[in-house]
């Protein structure tokens, strides 16, 4: 009877992870046993640390087409937003990984909107990066792996054409967000294809969060 209710335990928690309930929620009540066996305390959050996690910023982290589209003042800039449940998302993320935006354009522009939207208390100065021309985002990928070597790289960003070509080019994971003005584009070249596509960004649970942990306990 005792091993019967084990196992379906297993089950029950292999289904809570299946439909990606938040890791942090299951933090403090898993203590797997198998055959009536203890396992070690497992916390999930532990399991998925030290991901480096680089974000572009413009219809990534925050909605550009639809908040202020492409002829905008630097005034307009104070009306960005993020969705509060989004800041604590980050947040939580910004726990567990290293954190960077790396992003194309003006400098002053590009600093004010991370200002405005609060990213200065996710991402640390040195993990900011804008760059002139989309081509150097490249370089700065380039420096982070090598500054960060053993680490598995997502490369999250809305254009394929960038970003999301310049990560599968160097062989890193590629996330593409679909939203904005670029979410119709379609690949024109093998590397421009994304390893996921997700709609927001708190559906990165459903990648980073992905493993076979339960599957493999309940064999």
């Amino acid at each position: 009877m005792e091993k019967d209710s084990n196992y379906r335990r297993l089950e029950s928690l292999k289904n809570l992870y299946e439909n990606y309930i938040p890791a942090d929620n299951l933090d403090d009540i898993y203590k797997l046993t198998k055959q009536i066996q203890p396992i070690p305390e497992i916390k999930l959050n532990d399991m998925f640390r030290f991901n480096n996690l680089i974000f572009d910023l413009d219809d990534t982290l925050y909605s550009k087409t639809e908040q202020l589209g492409d002829d905008y003042s630097f005034e307009d800039i104070d009306n960005i937003n993020i969705p509060i449940e989004e800041i604590d998302y980050l947040k939580d993320l910004s726990e567990k990984n290293n954190m960077y935006i790396v992003t194309k354009g003006d400098e002053t522009l590009q600093r004010r909107k991370i200002e405005v939207l609060g990213l200065e208390d996710i991402f640390t100065k040195e993990n900011i990066h804008i760059v002139p021309l989309k081509e150097d985002k490249k370089e700065i990928f380039k420096e982070i792996t090598k500054d960060t070597p053993g680490i598995k790289t997502y490369i999250i960003g809305d254009r394929i054409d960038s970003e999301i070509q310049y990560g599968n080019e160097m062989g890193l994971e590629t996330i593409r967000i679909m939203k904005g003005k670029y979410s119709e584009m379609t690949p024109q070249i093998p590397e421009q294809e994304p390893n996921y596509e997700i709609f927001e960004i708190i559906n990165l649970d459903y990648i980073l969060y992905n493993n076979n942990f339960f599957d493999e306990d309940l064999a």
